[in-house]
Formats: C-alpha cells, sequence, structure tokens
C-alpha cells in the first residue's frame, strides 16, 4: 500500500503479440521478425507482393492512445516523465529515438497509416503480420474459420539494447478489483477478493465460462499461473506468458492527459504534415509541461513559483516490480 491508501488488485490483463499467416509465410518462405531491424528487413519483400505490415497506430480515430504512440520510447530506454515527475521527459535522446522510430515506419518505410479493421485485412492477406491484441486475437480465433490452422502468434518485436538483450516492452493494461475505503466491511471484501483470485477460482471459471458460453468466452487472468491452466491454445498461452514480462502502463500523473494528447498530435502532425521530429516534440512539450506544472501547482506539490512543496513519486513499472521483490523477501 503506497502514501495515500489507494490500491488494487489485478484481475485482468491484455497483451499485444505478433500475428502471421502461416500460409503465406510459408509460401514465401518467409522469416518470421524477432526485432523491429527484422519487420523493416521483411518490408520490402511483403510490399513487393502488394502486402505490407500492420502497426497498431494505423487503428482507431484522429486521437491516439498511449499503446499506439510511446512503447518505442521504453524500448529504446526512455521515458515519458523526467525524475522528478514535474515534467514529460519526451525530449531525452531515448524518447526522441523511440519517436523517431515510430514515425520513420509510416513515413520512411510505408506501412499503412490507417487501417479500418486489420481482422478484415489478415483474412484477405493484405496485412499478413501486425500486432494484435487480446480482442483481435479473439475475432481471427472465432469469427475467422477459413484461416484455422493457417496463423500463428509469434513474440512482441523487440530492441536490441546495448548489453544485447531484445526488449519488448509494450504498453497494455487491464482491469483490477478494488475495496472503497467507506465500506463497512473491509475484511470480507479482501478475503473475497483473495479467494477470487486465486489461482484455482481463476482456473475454474476460465473452463465454466467456455463450457457454458462457448469457446469465444476466453478468460484472460492476471492470475497468470490461472493463465497458464487455462483452456487457450498451448502455443498461444507460451506466448502470452513470455509477453506478460514485458507488460508496461503510463502512470497516470497530474495532468497525464495532457501528455497523452500531445503524443498523439506529435504522431498526427509528423506523419501528415511533415514536420521534423524534434520540432514536433519541441512544440508539444511547452505545453505538457505547461499544464502538468499547472495540475502540481493545483494539487499542492508546487507553489506558484514552480517550488517543490512536497515530492510527487511517479509509481512505474519499475516501483512495482521493487514492491513484488521486497514482499517475496519477507
Amino acid at each position: 500500500m503506497y502514501e495515500g491508501n489507494a490500491y488494487a488488485l489485478p484481475e485482468t490483463l491484455d497483451f499485444h503479440t505478433l500475428i502471421y499467416r502461416t500460409d503465406i509465410f510459408n509460401g514465401l518462405d518467409l522469416a518470421v521478425p524477432d526485432t523491429w531491424r527484422d519487420v523493416l528487413d521483411l518490408l520490402p519483400e511483403l510490399q513487393r507482393y502488394g502486402m505490407n505490415f500492420y502497426y497498431l497506430t494505423a487503428g482507431g480515430g484522429s486521437l491516439k492512445w498511449f499503446y499506439q504512440t510511446s512503447p518505442f520510447i521504453y524500448q529504446y530506454g526512455g521515458s515519458l516523465y523526467d525524475e522528478s515527475g514535474y515534467r514529460s521527459g519526451i525530449d531525452s535522446p531515448e524518447a526522441v529515438a523511440g519517436i523517431r522510430f515510430l514515425s520513420e515506419l509510416f513515413t520512411t518505410y510505408s506501412i499503412p497509416e490507417q487501417v479500418p479493421s486489420f481482422y478484415n485485412s489478415f483474412r484477405y492477406g493484405t496485412l499478413p503480420i501486425g500486432i494484435a491484441d487480446f480482442a483481435t486475437y479473439l475475432q481471427i480465433k472465432n469469427a475467422a474459420p477459413e484461416l484455422a490452422g493457417q496463423w500463428a502468434l509469434a513474440p512482441y518485436p523487440g530492441t536490441i539494447n546495448n548489453e544485447g538483450e531484445v526488449v519488448r516492452w509494450d504498453i497494455v493494461n487491464g482491469t483490477s478489483g478494488m475495496v472503497f475505503a467507506n465500506t463497512d466491511k473491509p475484511n470480507q471484501s479482501w478475503e473475497f477478493m483473495k479467494w477470487w483470485m486465486d489461482t484455482e477460482t481463476q482456473t475454474n471459471f476460465s473452463y465454466n465460462l467456455q463450457s457454458t458460453y462457448g469457446p469465444e468466452y476466453v478468460w484472460l487472468s492476471a492470475n497468470l499461473e490461472a493463465v497458464a491452466n487455462s483452456p487457450i491454445e498451448y502455443d498461444d498461452k507460451l506466448v502470452i506468458l513470455e509477453q506478460s514480462k514485458w507488460l508496461n502502463d503510463v502512470p497516470r500523473t497530474p495532468g497525464q492527459y495532457m501528455l497523452e494528447r500531445g503524443m498523439s498530435d506529435i504522431w498526427n502532425t509528423t506523419v501528415f504534415d511533415g514536420t521534423p521530429v524534434r520540432i514536433a516534440i519541441d512544440r508539444q512539450k511547452q505545453t505538457i509541461d505547461r499544464e502538468i506544472r499547472r495540475k502540481m501547482i493545483e494539487f499542492g506539490f508546487l507553489d506558484i513559483n514552480g517550488n517543490v512543496i512536497r515530492e510527487y513519486k511517479v509509481y512505474d513499472v519499475n516501483w512495482i516490480m521493487e514492491q513484488i521483490e521486497k514482499a517475496r523477501g519477507n
């Protein structure tokens, strides 16, 4: 429990993995990419046959969410916030490199900027490979029976860091359970949550759900032991469980909404207007930092002159891992 007494217990999760048409890849003798460098090497061969690669930024509307704009920042070793938490970190060399790579995927390497339905494009073979989330995985699995046995999952492509490790950080989130502070049954609520997220309970629920409603009802628990026991195909489970080691999310802070909007604007202006990446970042950083400062003053972390009144700690994935290790040590 962190200062402020707000906490939650993860209930479900999501994932992003590579999904590809095995029939097309085998027919063209194509290798499944493991890194983004491999993806770039694959693109000329795909485009030669009128096909391409799908990345999540091409989905949805004009406002792009963190999971569509920011994973490369983490893969390149950057962060969306600086160490203080009072400013964005999108102008660091690592963040700039990540944002530039995302932009160049569309401007230099010509992957599609807008895709109305990856599911349909995957079925028709125009986009035989791309990044899929849990919903797309279920859709292809249950609503494209003509592709049965002709597709597979693979690990989310990564970036090789200075130590030679393939870093596969990705931004996803799920749902959680929590107990309200004003409940008159705090102990019973906590006992229920512990029972509900127990491995046996979650495993039984996933099987009961499918046996009652059908194979399209897949429960992806945040309890990874329950995921390992779940009625998901073995090979798919291996990929999902491996990618779970690289799950990340952007910490929610005062002014965070302006950061998400700013990242969306950076992508839009660099891809559609041709604005140089560094100029687009500098323009948005001013707006983002101004809003973060305003909210930090409002909530009493900074005074009107920008002096620190009390420390603001960004609770990111590294902090979470530290708490897990401390708990295991106890």
